[in-house]
């Protein structure tokens, strides 16, 4: 599908904007590292606005936003993809965070998203903070912490019917020995319908 006018797109290969800049005025900062198409996201005065939906489009698996995302507009992880956003950057947007088939998302900072939504084959990962509701569809999976941590979310949590929830045990302490959703805020539903449970 075509980006709407204040999307914008990030494509493997010279690792610049694709289409649709919209109201970002930032540079991409590339060659973090030494793999082809390994990059990081950097922008002037180290933060990012948009009303459109930012899109990463990459086929590494050490991608990270190392700058601020603000405005209205949300997230989307393609493109075979994983990418990371650090802890130390705050990540003010409020628009949607879709992790899109065959992707990897790990939040290691806090978000506050109009929603999350992991779909078909794509993860959902790290020990940041979520500040809204996740929806993981069928096939999608959630693994807390990065070998073992805790995801915090305060919102309602659904895992459809066929989607998983992944469980690392090492320990017997919630965050550092075991994997572990926490669930913050009053009157919050966890929905587990027909969902399955995998515990390495």
């Amino acid at each position: 599908a075509e980006a709407a006018p204040d999307d914008l797109q990030v494509d493997p290969g010279d690792g610049r904007p694709q289409k649709g800049q919209g109201e970002l005025g930032a540079a991409l900062a590339e060659g973090e590292g030494a793999m082809a198409h390994q990059w990081s996201l950097a922008a002037v005065r180290n933060r990012w606005r948009s009303s459109g939906a930012l899109t990463i489009n990459s086929s590494d698996t050490n991608s990270k936003l190392n700058a601020a995302l603000t405005g209205s507009g949300g997230l989307i992880v393609g493109g075979a993809s994983t990418l990371t956003l650090p802890s130390g950057i705050t990540q003010p947007f409020s628009g949607p965070v879709l992790v899109h088939n065959g992707n990897r998302l790990v939040l290691n900072t806090a978000i506050a998203p109009s929603s999350v939504v992991v779909e078909d084959n794509a993860t959902l990962s790290g020990n940041g903070t979520i500040n809204s509701n996740v929806i993981a569809n069928s096939g999608g999976s959630t693994s807390p912490g990065n070998s073992p941590g805790k995801l915090t979310v305060n919102g309602n949590y659904t895992f459809a019917p066929g989607s998983t929830y992944n469980v690392e045990v090492q320990g017997n302490v919630a965050g550092s020995g075991y994997d572990q959703i926490e669930i913050t805020g009053a009157n919050r539903v966890v929905t587990l319908t027909d969902a399955f449970l995998n515990i390495s």
